[in-house]
Parts: structure tokens; C-alpha cells; sequence
């Protein structure tokens, strides 16, 4: 199961939320969602990954060399938690979180 799949088992307000977020990201972002396949919820977890990494570190996941974000999406990463595991095996920007 997903990370995102898990949010939206989580309740009814969580699942109207994704499902709000993912019309957003489709009429905005259509570029976005193509990079990601497509694929609304795997594009969702990355748009909130770099909104994380741009807002406490200034870079995004394309500044990390060789993490497969796709793995940990589908392994139900936390963001949070695959941003550290991301940043730790990076060599510019590794560091022992």
C-alpha cells in the first residue's frame, strides 16, 4: 500500500482532500502530472516532497542524485522520512540524520 493510499484510508475529509488536490494538480500542473506518468497520487507525493525540500533546504528532488522516490512511495514513505533517506545517501548533501 502506497503512502498516499494510506492517507486516503485514513477517513472520508483526508480521501475529499487528495481527491481536491489531484483536480488542482491536473488543471494547474499538467506538465507536473505528466512527468510523474500521470499518475495523480505518485505526483501529489512529490509535489509536497518539494515543497518540503524547497522550503528547508532551497532544492528539490531533482537536485538528489540516484534516490528512487518512486520505491518509496510505493513502500508508504513518509515524505518526510524519504527526504532524510534521500539527503543521507546523496554525496553533496549527505549528513547523518
Amino acid at each position: 500500500m502506497t503512502w498516499m493510499d494510506n492517507q486516503i484510508s485514513s477517513g472520508a475529509t483526508t480521501a475529499e482532500k487528495v481527491a481536491e488536490a489531484a483536480g488542482e494538480l491536473a488543471a494547474r500542473s499538467p506538465g507536473y502530472l505528466a512527468t510523474f506518468g500521470g499518475n495523480v497520487h505518485f505526483a501529489l507525493y512529490m509535489r509536497l516532497v518539494d515543497a518540503r525540500m524547497r522550503k528547508y533546504f532551497g532544492i528539490t528532488h531533482r537536485d538528489i542524485a540516484d534516490y528512487l522516490w518512486r520505491d518509496a512511495f510505493d513502500a508508504g514513505t513518509e515524505p518526510d522520512e524519504a527526504i532524510k533517506d534521500a539527503l543521507a545517501g546523496d554525496e553533496l548533501f549527505g549528513w547523518a540524520g
